[in-house]
């Protein structure tokens, strides 16, 4: 006698009798097999995760302006430029220390003690002692704010503050400088470009605060008045 065919099972049948299988397959599993799977199945959802997060940051850093998106490289390159004023800082540091050193000696040497009421070399060499001894404080003191420093990325619409590196023109001619709370004076060479550390407080650096890129100043340098033009804050 003929049996009718089975009737075909609906897509709803279909699914459960597959999740039974899996179940079933799964409960043959040796344990630590069975730790491994649900382990990458935990790896897979969370690097999805990962994926769908650097997916929304990407889009939300292309919607940005230009000039908020932050810069790696240049933070990287403003990181080597403390470098060196931090380098040429120990150096002065070494020289102060040296000629501090050279005073003190001259200052109790018994060649130094004064034969006359006139003869002042060993207070000389005292004084001289003790300026050395302040230039080391002070660039010791320069050394920590410069490391200290935060350093961040400047937009044409920021206003020049602390950390900020300017590029000025006046005929036709660039000059570079990097703003610092100390310091004012070292000379650095970066990126093939001589740049000179100014504080807020010298006369440069007082004007240049708060300007903005494509801003024009005139500014006295060594007796001779120019007009600058700002073509960077960076």
């Amino acid at each position: 006698m003929d049996f009718p065919g089975k009737l075909p099972l609906s897509e709803s049948q279909t699914q459960r009798t597959t999740q039974q299988a899996n179940a079933n397959q799964r409960c043959l599993l040796p344990l630590h097999e069975l730790k491994i799977r649900t382990a990458i199945g935990g790896r897979k959802r969370e690097m999805a995760a990962w994926a769908s997060a650097g997916r929304l940051a990407v889009e939300h850093a292309c919607a940005l302006p230009a000039h908020r998106v932050p810069s790696a490289r240049l933070i990287v390159k403003k990181n080597a430029l403390i470098k060196k004023i931090v380098a040429e800082l120990l150096g002065e540091l070494e020289l102060y220390s040296r000629a501090a050193d050279a005073a003190r000696a001259e200052a109790t040497d018994e060649q130094s003690k004064a034969e006359s009421k006139y003869d002042t070399r060993g207070l000389e060499a005292s004084y001289l002692a003790r300026g050395q001894s302040r230039r080391i404080t002070e660039t010791e003191r320069a050394i920590k704010e410069i490391e200290a420093l935060p350093l961040r990325q400047f937009g044409p619409q920021d206003p020049i503050d602390l950390g900020a590196l300017v590029e000025l023109e006046a005929r036709d001619e660039q000059s570079y400088y990097f703003l610092a709370p100390c310091a004012g004076g070292t000379e650095v060479t970066h990126d093939k470009k001589e740049i000179l550390v100014i504080t807020p407080q010298s006369p440069l650096g007082e004007q240049l605060m708060g300007r903005k890129q494509g801003d024009r100043l005139k500014i006295e340098i060594a007796g001779t008045r120019d007009e600058y033009r700002v073509v960077s804050v960076k």
